[in-house]
């Protein structure tokens, strides 16, 4: 009898990587945008007919399971604020929604160190046109009184309250991006599954620091183009939908010899945005694969 995986994910921990290897591996089913590895209820009756008996798990993964918003699936992602008020409330509701739905799954989720976090969350706010500049942006990570994004410790005493604690898994992303067959084989181990390789290569990486600088700058000049509010936003569209494929590249070399700019860093976070999620991954201070990455969670 097969179980379920819930991979609840957070925004940029290597969550397309992970669902290739959900695909890649013979004892898992998986169906991208599905639940439980279905895409509808007729799937389920066709599995019924047709029974896969090698399968172990099924799987549902989201990012958005983590960080809920009204938005949730739209092609394009902004990781704008927008509809993210309360955010622990909306994190609350999932939990107990998953949880009376499925309160016998295991849960998967994939944390990332702060200041990587907050970088690579940027690139993807760029990319989706938004037009924060870096300090604008870092500011408004702790513009909701309600909570803060990335509090791994309340997600992950939530989910244990409405789990078994065993069932509940965190892994830190950096052993992901340093060592996925360790990371995979983990993963296998906790499931009882048999080894199957992880893909080769990034799935999803980073836009280079020139784009980080450019792409807001790009967004803004085109918004307040003077050519009618139809067409602008149908060359705003179009500009996102280049960007999230990381175009511009040439004009990108161009624009770093003609108008050189720093490149956005970590040295770049003000101490302030660091300071406020200091004390929010206590919890995985004792978890033995996150040892290596105490730095990147503030563990010393």
């Amino acid at each position: 009898m097969s179980g379920h995986l819930i991979h609840i994910g957070f925004p940029k921990t290597g969550s397309n990587y992970l669902r290739a290897w959900f695909r890649r591996h013979p004892q898992l089913e998986y169906a991208d945008g599905g639940i439980a590895g279905f895409q509808n209820v007729f799937q389920i009756a066709k599995r019924g007919a047709l029974p896969r008996p090698d399968v172990r798990y099924h799987v549902t993964s989201a990012e958005h399971l983590s960080t809920p918003t009204p938005d949730a699936g739209n092609p394009v992602d902004t990781y704008e604020r927008r509809g993210w008020t309360n955010l622990p409330r909306a994190q609350d509701a999932t939990c107990d929604l998953l949880a009376g739905l499925f309160g016998s799954a295991r849960v998967l989720c994939v944390t990332r160190g702060f200041r990587s976090m907050i970088l690579s969350s940027y690139s993807q706010f760029v990319r989706g046109g938004g037009t924060l500049g870096f300090t604008e942006f870092c500011d408004s990570l702790h513009s909701d009184p309600s909570g803060i994004v990335w509090d791994y410790d309340r997600l992950l005493a939530r989910y244990r309250r409405a789990f078994p604690p065993a069932q509940v898994l965190f892994m830190p992303y950096e052993l992901l991006r340093d060592d996925p067959a360790r990371f995979t084989q983990r993963l296998e181990s906790w499931l009882g599954l048999d080894r199957c390789e992880p893909p080769a290569g990034r799935i999803n990486p980073a836009v280079v620091p020139d784009a980080l600088v450019w792409y807001p700058r790009i967004t803004r000049a085109l918004s307040a183009a003077p050519i009618g509010l139809r067409p602008r936003r149908w060359l705003v569209r179009w500009h996102t939908r280049h960007t999230m494929r990381g175009g511009y590249r040439h004009p990108l070399r161009i624009a770093r010899i003609l108008f050189p700019s720093p490149p956005i860093s970590a040295s770049d976070i003000p101490a302030g945005c660091l300071d406020g999620f200091r004390g929010k991954a206590d919890a995985l201070r004792d978890e033995p694969f996150y040892a290596p990455y105490a730095d990147d969670y503030f563990h010393r």
